[in-house]
Parts: structure tokens; sequence; C-alpha cells
């Protein structure tokens, strides 16, 4: 009997509860609700022993149901998967209480912990196929956090080599670059990257500056869409400073400021690797553009420029005449849609007359009229490098048709000539086509006329 029964016995023994009257019939005695008892009861219908000591449920005797349980049929099958779970619990959180640290490392550095579930499906078959030595391309794969983790691992576990890495249009952001420094770090072959529109911002341009500083394989790099801004520009300023190995440079669509321009004009400065610059749309103006031909006038190395899209303007492309007159090395301009109209091309005449280098120029969207033509069938006259010239989507009407052709006679490298979207008309073209002596102008030529 338990301590609690034994007081209850006890109060009840010494209690004043009346026993019923022995001399009254049997019929009014009440016994005990005990199976077999005899005892008159004394309270809840039982008499003070059962009260004191209930009797327990006969245990069933099948073979199936376990022994151990008290007061109700329980299957041993049962009781053996409670047992199992109570012990799996009792380890979980053991394990948990003392290893959570360890535990919150393993599923932020191992691919291993990461459920395979979580893992973008395309990124593992491109991995799981992927041969020592070859390119990777993950263009809009919705690539998440624990996808570069992965990737990262990958990489740190197996040491393969990559050539070329797309990741562009996947909002990785910085913790998605900084997964990259196990590439960086066992990589010697990785020659192209991509972060187009990963939003990287100016915080993953500076962790990507640092690295690239002095590394000695990446030879393009695009940062177009990447939210550059003005501390992004001069972190790549610095980074071009030291970099010996960079030749193409994507930075469009970035919003870079005039102090960002002023910085990559300076790395454009000391540099000796860069190839390629694209500038595009990025809201530079006439103030931008003359701090950056500052660094174009000493730069020995830049081939190709694109400043397409931007706000240059009439009269702000007075300095980039002159670096197009001094530049040994240019050969690619791209100044589409930045309003120069027939005042910004008399601003160009000079370097265009005079460069000896320069292939292909782009003056397409600039709303240039009969008067630039005029001005650039003299170009055409006096140049003896241009070999295709785009004046596409531009007001020039039938007169500055025929200027283009008085120019087009004296012209012997020119190899195709874009007037598509002008005014020219049929007489126009007969224009043209009367100055044209050689069969293989005439059939590029004709292509973009009458487009």
């Amino acid at each position: 009997m338990s301590s609690l029964s034994k007081i209850k016995y006890k109060r009840l023994q010494s209690s004043n509860i009346p026993l019923k009257d022995k001399d009254k019939s049997k019929e009014s005695i009440e016994f005990c609700s005990v199976y077999k008892c005899k005892e008159p009861a004394r309270m809840n219908d039982l008499c003070l022993k059962h009260f004191a000591k209930p009797e327990p449920v006969k245990q069933l005797t099948n073979s199936r149901y376990s022994t151990n349980s008290l007061s109700y049929p329980f299957p041993k099958e049962m009781t053996l998967f409670l047992q199992n779970a109570a012990a799996l619990l009792t380890i979980f959180t053991s394990q948990n209480m003392q290893n959570n640290s360890d535990i919150f490392k393993a599923n932020n550095s191992s691919s291993e912990s990461i459920s395979s579930f979580e893992i973008n499906v395309d990124m593992k078959e491109a991995l799981r196929r992927h041969k020592d030595g070859e390119g990777l391309d993950f263009h809009s794969l919705n690539l998440t956090q624990s996808d570069m983790n992965y990737f990262s691992e990958f990489f740190s576990n197996h040491k393969k080599k990559i050539s070329s890495l797309d990741l562009s249009y996947n909002e990785i952001g910085l913790s998605g670059i900084q997964c990259l420094n196990s590439i960086f770090a066992y990589n010697s072959t990785l020659t192209t990257l991509n972060l187009a529109n990963t939003q990287i911002g100016s915080d993953g341009i500076s962790y990507l500056a640092n690295v690239l500083e002095h590394n000695k394989t990446l030879e393009s790099l695009n940062l177009s869409k990447s939210e550059v801004g003005e501390e992004g520009g001069i972190y790549l300023g610095e980074m071009l400073l030291h970099n010996t190995r960079l030749n193409v440079l994507n930075l469009s669509h970035n919003n870079i400021d005039s102090t960002g321009i002023s910085y990559i004009a300076m790395g454009l400065e000391s540099n000796k690797a860069l190839k390629t610059l694209d500038l595009s749309y990025n809201n530079i103006g006439s103030a931008e553009l003359e701090d950056l031909c500052i660094g174009l006038k000493f730069n020995q190395t830049l081939i190709e420029l694109n400043l397409s899209g931007n706000i240059i303007g009439s009269g702000g492309v007075s300095p980039l005449s002159s670096v197009i007159e001094t530049s040994q090395t240019l050969t690619t301009l791209n100044l589409a849609e930045n309003k120069l109209g027939d005042e910004g091309i008399l601003h160009l005449t000079k370097g265009l007359v005079l460069n000896k280098t320069l292939r292909k120029c782009n003056l397409s969207e600039n709303d240039i009229g009969d008067k630039g033509a005029k001005i650039l069938g003299f170009v055409l006259e006096q140049n003896t490098g241009l070999i295709y010239l785009d004046l596409s989507w531009n007001t020039i009407e039938v007169k500055g048709a025929r200027y283009l052709s008085e120019g087009l006679t004296r012209n012997s490298t020119l190899v195709l000539l874009d007037l598509a979207w002008n005014r020219i008309c049929s007489k126009g073209a007969r224009y043209l086509l009367n100055a044209i002596q050689r069969e293989k102008v005439k059939n590029f030529f004709l292509a973009y006329v009458f487009k």
C-alpha cells in the first residue's frame, strides 16, 4: 500500500462515518461492489479494504500482448516501438544540445549535410556530367544560397578544373560571390566568368576586386547589371591598377557615377592588359567622359570601347576625338544612342580623319542629318582604315546620301555601310549605288540599304 493510500485509510478509520445498522434487514445493507466481496460498503460503493487498495484489472494471457502493461492490453510490437523511439529521441536531444554549433557549421559548409531535394536539379546534373577542364553554364537557374554552398563544397572536395563559369541572371548576391573562393583557390584554368544580373552590389564587387587584383588566370569578366554604383567603380578602378591578366570587362547597365568613372580612368591609365571595355548605359555625360578620356590617352592596350546608350551629347564628345586621333590600338568604337547630332559629328571629324587603326565605328541612333552626312562623306574621303560604318536609325535624306556617295567614290577601304531606317529613298540609293565600284562592297551594301 502506498503512503498516500495508508494516510487515506487511517483517516477513514478515525472518521465518524457511521456503520450501517446491523439490526436492519439484509435488503437494506449495501455491500462492496467488488466481485464476491461481502464486506459492507463504506465509501464509493467499496469496503475499507478495496477503497484503500483497488483490485487490479485481470491481465490477458495472449502471448501477443506485453506482460508489462498494468491495466489494459498493449501489443508487444507497440511497446518495442515506443522504447526505440524514446531511445532515439534521447540520443538526438542530447547530441543536439551538446553539438548544436557543430551541426550548424556542417549545414553551411558541407555539401553532404544539405538534403538532396534542396539542391537545384539542373546544377547537380551539370556537376555530375562535368569533365575536368570544361566550362559550366548555370544561366537563369534560380540558384539559391544552398545551391552555391553545394557548388563551393563540390569543387573544394573534388578539386576539378573549369575553363568558364556562367552564373548570369541568378540572384546570388554577396554570399554567392564568397562561395566562389574555392573556384579561385583551386583553379588555375578559369578564364571566363559571367556574373551579369547577379545583384552582387558594391560589397560583392569589393570582394571580387580584392580576389582579382593579383589573379593570373581570368581573362574575361561580365558584370553587366550588377549594381556596381559609385563604390563598385572605385573598387574596380583599384583592381585595374594591379591586375595584369584581365582582357575583357563588361560594366554595362550599372549607373556608375562620376567618382566611379574617374577611378576606372585612373586604373586604365596604368593598366597593361585590358583590351575590351563596355561602359554602355551608365548615364555617362560630358563630365564623366572627360575624366575617362584622361585615362584613355595613356592607355596602350585598349582595342574595343563601347560607350553606347549614354548621355554624352553634341558638346561632350570633343575629348574623345583627341583620344581617337592619338590612339595606336583602338579598332572598334561604339557611340550609338548618345544624341551626338550633326554638331557632335563635327567634333569627331579630326579624330576620325587622322586615326589609322579604327576599323569599326557605330554612330547609329544619334540624330545625324544631312549636315552630319556631309561631314562623314569628307571623313570617308580622307580615312584609310574604316571597313565598317553604322549610320542606321538616323535622319539622313537624299541630299545626305549624295554627300556619302561622293566620299565613297574616293574611299578604298570601306566594306559595309549601314543606312537602314533613314530617309534616303530610291533616289538616294541610286547615288550610293553609282559610287560603288567593287562587287564585294555592293553585296554587303545592298543588304542594308533596302532593309
